[in-house]
């Protein structure tokens, strides 16, 4: 099934605007993204359906395959560049502005037990099981 998505039928306008900054941050790196967790729900019941969930979230969740962790480091960097800061406890967590914005790296990067385990101590681990075969599945 191809499937397009419309700005115009996502609710919330700050949601449409971090998704474009979002958008020209990643291309000025080549990384690929896509939007998952409730604001992936969210958007899709609006699309398909032409409801609201009734949630107000401020906050997207992104997944990006990467290669290795200086990878992650450069989109850091990147989104740093670009007026986001960065949370200084949590290591997936960004803002811009009032909006909380967590990306969730996966790729070389995955465990044979389908988690990550953040640098250095490699204390936190995320897991990420299916997440390559989300991206494999997408359309461009």
């Amino acid at each position: 099934m191809n499937f397009q998505i419309s700005s115009d039928k996502i609710a919330n306008p700050l949601l449409v605007d971090l998704l474009r900054k979002i958008s020209r941050c990643f291309a000025e790196i080549e990384q690929d993204f896509f939007v998952i967790g409730a604001t992936a729900r969210d958007i899709l019941i609006r699309q398909l359906v032409g409801i609201s969930s009734g949630r107000k979230t401020r906050d997207l969740d992104l997944a990006i395959a990467i290669p290795d962790w200086d990878a992650f480091e450069e989109v850091k960097q990147t989104l740093l560049a670009h007026g986001f800061q960065k949370d200084k406890q949590m290591y997936q967590r960004f803002y811009d502005g009032d909006y909380e914005m967590d990306i969730v790296p996966y790729g070389d990067i995955e465990r044979e037990d389908g988690y990550i385990y953040w640098p250095p101590e490699e204390d936190i681990a995320m897991s990420v099981k299916g997440f390559a075969d989300v991206l494999s599945d997408a359309s461009p």
